[in-house]
């Protein structure tokens, strides 16, 4: 009995769809103390504790990242996935996020690729105008600053190439 996902992308799953667990114990100290002014003892403050959204009479131990809903004890050992989910359509949901940020991330590096060949490029060019200036046209200015941009584009395409081998961008 899955739902479907929401149409609006939770915070969860903006945040890479990473397993967040939540103690809801821990949670209801943390926030009965942040509730709570120093002269007060009273209890009756803490928030409602979390629910699991299968079994509603059962406090959650866990959320799911993507959606948020409460998993108690029993449905996080049967979710058997190797994320923790509420349903099906939620673990897919967090399975195409991270297909998601793969690519992004093999685009990214193909990006700094292609950069680092045109800052090669551009560097060759430049290098090659100051030294046809350097003959041709005996301007201090102009050879300083044609071999200048050569050498800005040279560490520049360094740094791209440096960039796009990197693992883990």
């Amino acid at each position: 009995m899955g739902h479907p996902a929401p149409s609006l992308e939770p915070l969860g799953a903006q945040l890479g769809g990473y397993c967040l667990i939540v103690f809801c114990n821990f949670a209801k100290r943390q926030l009965g103390r942040s509730n709570r002014d120093s002269t007060s003892r009273r209890t009756d403050n803490y928030p409602a504790p979390m629910k699991c959204r299968t079994h509603p009479g059962i406090e959650a131990v866990a959320a799911c990242p993507y959606c948020g809903s409460g998993l108690c004890p029993d449905c996080v050992r049967a979710a058997g996935t190797p994320r923790l989910a509420c349903s099906k359509s939620c673990a897919e949901a967090l399975q195409r996020n991270e297909q998601a940020l793969t690519t992004i991330l093999h685009q990214t590096v193909r990006s700094a690729q292609a950069s680092a060949f045109y800052c090669y490029l551009c560097a060759a060019l430049s290098g090659g105008a100051a030294v046809v200036a350097w003959f041709m046209l005996p301007s201090p200015f102009l050879i300083l600053f044609t071999a200048g941009c050569a050498l800005v584009l040279l560490v520049s395409g360094i740094w791209y190439s440096r960039a796009s081998r990197k693992k883990n961008m």
